[in-house]
C-alpha cells in the first residue's frame, strides 16, 4: 500500500467516527487500547484514546510497510477488549516500521475498526 492509500483509509475512519482497537509493539512495549482518529496529515496521524489520551504516529517514515485487510475475524480482540461475537469482525490496517538498528525486532502497529 502507498502512504496515500493509508491516509484515505485513516481519513475514512476519522470521518465515520470509527472506534479502533490499536495493538502494537514499540520500543519493547506491547500495548492494546481503544482509540479514534483525530487528524491525518501527509506525515502523521493523531489518535485520541478512550481515556482522553492522545497519540501521534509518524506514517511517512521511509521503509514503513502498510498492509490492509478487509473485514475478517479477530478473536484475540474479543479477549483484550471484551467484545461480542459480532464485534470480532473488523477491517484492519497494519504498519510495520523498519528496525531502529541492526538486530532489533520489527516494530508494528495494528489498527482494527470495531463494528458499531
Amino acid at each position: 500500500m502507498t502512504p496515500e492509500e493509508v491516509r484515505l483509509i485513516l481519513n475514512g475512519w476519522r470521518d465515520s467516527h470509527s472506534q479502533l482497537a490499536l495493538t502494537g509493539q514499540l520500543w519493547g512495549f506491547a500495548f492494546a487500547l481503544r482509540c479514534r482518529v483525530d487528524f491525518v496529515t501527509d506525515e502523521t496521524v493523531g489518535l485520541s484514546t478512550s481515556d482522553n489520551g492522545h497519540i501521534v504516529v509518524v506514517i511517512s517514515e521511509e521503509g514503513t510497510d502498510f498492509r490492509y485487510a478487509e473485514l475478517r475475524e479477530f478473536p484475540e480482540l474479543a479477549e483484550k477488549f471484551g467484545l461480542t461475537a459480532e464485534q470480532q469482525f473488523a477491517s484492519s490496517l497494519t504498519m510495520l516500521f523498519p528496525p531502529r538498528s541492526e538486530g532489533d525486532d520489527p516494530e508494528s502497529l495494528h489498527f482494527a475498526e470495531l463494528p458499531k
